[in-house]
């Protein structure tokens, strides 16, 4: 695929100026721009297969020519080069006429009178761009399937089928400025995002770039619509708030 063809591959251009008819339309979006970008980081990381360093508990594979302080050393190196890295203008601009895609069409949509859920839960929480960013990573893994086999290669282990701290805060410095203040808070779990994670999806005796980013079974519910009654059941039921009150509890329906 050509730099030049990334946006055009997932977004058509005639339907810009749409609204989204609805939440999982608005999700499709999302989930195109970040296969954009899983496209791209996948891309580089295979061409720098061949230069990256074996991981440290596999360094004896290398022969014992290689002293630990060679290994050491050429890992730091390796990862200087990864942190100072970013891609090409020309791929930035691709991300950027997603965005603009996405954009365009929320504000037809709130001009329709549609807001998707993950708008309104990201402007309830005044989530931050990067924080926007790490509930697209934990979508895309409730989404799809297909993301653990993304996720697993970016990490460079079968094992690691989820996404991480340390893998959003690499991802999204790829393509956007991310200050210091925004990674410590991400480390240490402070910030509106991660009331939204599941309870054991973070360490809760020290802040680790490991940290799988997993979202709670409530939040999830809400932006998928799980807790939407089916549309041929409107009518004759309705859902409570289990913390509410409900009178008349002892009143008999007839639906004969």
């Amino acid at each position: 695929m050509l730099v030049e063809e990334l946006y055009s591959s997932y977004f058509d251009n005639n339907c810009s100026s749409l609204p989204y008819s609805s939440d999982s339309d608005y999700l499709t979006d999302l989930l195109s721009f970040l296969d954009i970008i899983l496209n791209v980081a996948c891309a580089y990381k295979g061409m720098n297969e061949s230069s990256a360093p074996l991981h440290v508990s596999d360094a004896h594979l290398r022969g014992l020519s290689i002293s630990p302080v060679e290994i050491v050393d050429s890992l730091s190196s390796y990862r200087r080069d990864e942190r100072s890295k970013e891609v090409s203008p020309e791929i930035k601009r691709q991300i950027e006429m997603a965005y603009s895609h996405i954009e365009s069409r929320l504000e037809a949509s709130r001009a329709a009178g549609f807001t998707p859920r993950v708008k309104i839960l990201s402007k309830k929480f005044h989530l931050s761009d990067f924080e926007r960013f790490l509930l697209l990573l934990a979508l895309s893994s409730a989404s799809d399937r297909k993301y653990e086999s993304i996720y697993a290669f970016l990490h460079n282990s079968v094992k690691e089928k989820l996404p991480t701290k340390g893998l959003a805060i690499s991802l999204y410095k790829m393509f956007f400025p991310l200050d210091d203040y925004h990674i410590g808070r991400t480390l240490r779990g402070e910030g509106n995002f991660f009331r939204f994670l599941a309870e054991s999806s973070g360490s809760s005796t020290e802040a680790r770039l490991a940290d799988k980013i997993i979202l709670s079974r409530r939040v999830s519910g809400f932006i998928f619509g799980i807790n939407q009654i089916d549309p041929e059941l409107e009518g004759i039921a309705t859902i409570f708030d289990r913390t509410e009150r409900i009178d008349d509890m002892g009143r008999c329906y007839n639906f004969g």
